[in-house]
């Protein structure tokens, strides 16, 4: 009797939640670009560099209710950093660098909305995760070019919260923008070992804002069930 009463209430909780809840899926889209510039004192020509951040990845995911959300974000993309260096006061010392970093990670969120207006709404999202990212740099000066290959990182996402805002255009489609260089987390890089490479193990703890985060703005749209 006991088991019969507890089946019925967990048939009934059930019921509860999934009334009005959704499937979801859809897609993300991240940008990032930074600038520097540096000239030291008697220099004719000043150092360079310019970042460029990109993402892509398929989001899947369920509406509880009109307040809460759980999902997943498989995350793809490279990162391209361009410079320019110079180590003497004169054109031939230019060295032209290019590093290429590429990086993927899953990263299951919930979220929670906590203001809606028409078809306006603002929320918060956390999220988990791990990935890994492969580097490579490649310089060219007006001897010679050379690449090198390695090494790769491990990042462990302890927490990422971030604010996220929501656009309902169509009964089933909504637009989406997350803005993470404001949002709040710690994730833990890994190097391992790699024995082409010199060097040991390193591991780097980043807590605070996310202003190093690969998708300083990332844009997506779902689609509702």
């Amino acid at each position: 009797m006991l088991m019969k009463k507890i089946l019925i209430f967990v048939a009934m909780i059930s019921i509860a939640l999934t009334v009005n809840a959704q499937f979801f899926i859809g897609g993300q889209f991240g940008l990032g670009v930074q600038s520097t510039s540096s000239k030291p004192d008697g220099f004719k020509y000043a150092s360079t560099s310019t970042d460029f951040n990109f993402t892509i990845g398929p989001r899947l995911g369920y509406c509880i209710n009109d307040k809460w959300a759980v999902g997943g974000d498989i995350l793809i993309g490279p990162s391209f950093k361009f410079g320019t260096q110079y180590y003497e006061e004169n054109e031939d010392s230019k060295i032209k660098t290019t590093t290429t970093d590429f990086r993927w990670g899953i990263y299951p969120f919930v979220r929670y909305t906590f203001f809606t207006y028409k078809m306006f709404s603002l929320g918060v999202e956390g999220s988990i995760g791990v990935g890994s990212t492969h580097h490579s740099d490649k310089t060219k000066t007006k001897a010679k070019t050379e690449t090198i290959k390695g090494p790769y990182t491990v990042n462990i996402q302890v927490f990422n919260i971030k604010p996220v805002m929501a656009f309902q255009f169509k009964e089933h489609f909504v637009l989406e923008a997350a803005i993470n260089i404001i949002g709040f987390g710690y994730d833990i890089d890994v190097t391992p070992y790699q024995k082409e490479k010199n060097g040991g193990v390193t591991t780097v703890h980043n807590f605070g804002l996310n202003l190093k985060d690969l998708e300083q703005l990332k844009i997506g749209f779902i689609y509702k069930f």
